[in-house]
């Protein structure tokens, strides 16, 4: 990982514009081959072709893609699952297929039988639905 981040920082420095007043130096095109290899190198990091649990191993080095990805990792609620997907691929496989199979099994509302939600866990205001949302049902006890 050192590497990388070497290999990163020289490549950044090495396409920044020279300071030297220098013509020589100063017009020098940056050299597009190094650049070439860092990217390259990045690619064999992440697995964007490939399925599998390369996503929380990333959270766990601090490299989620958005805060709200992160936060999985630094919530002390959530840490242990993110852990254990990032260390044991299988386990999340596993667990992937299982809420597959259980998200197959909801009944989709279409049409007027549906809503779509300003609030995701609560059902927007004047709804005629009888849904009652797994957080209102939570509070409701």
């Amino acid at each position: 990982m050192m590497m990388l981040v070497k290999l990163l920082a020289f490549v950044a420095f090495t396409s920044m514009p020279a300071l030297s007043s220098e013509p020589s130096e100063k017009d020098a095109p940056p050299n597009l081959s190094l650049r070439k290899e860092a990217f390259k190198i990045i690619e064999k990091l992440r697995s964007p072709n490939k399925f599998d649990n390369k996503y929380y191993l990333d959270l766990m080095n601090h490299q989620g893609l958005f805060t709200s990805d992160q936060d999985l990792y630094t919530d002390k609620r959530t840490k242990d699952i993110v852990t254990n997907f990032a260390v044991n691929q299988s386990l999340f496989f596993e667990k992937f297929v299982a809420a597959m199979l259980k998200m197959g099994q909801l009944n989709v509302l279409t049409g007027t039988k549906g809503e779509i939600r300003a609030n995701c866990s609560v059902r927007n205001k004047g709804s005629k639905s009888f849904l009652t949302s797994a957080v209102e049902g939570f509070l409701e006890m």
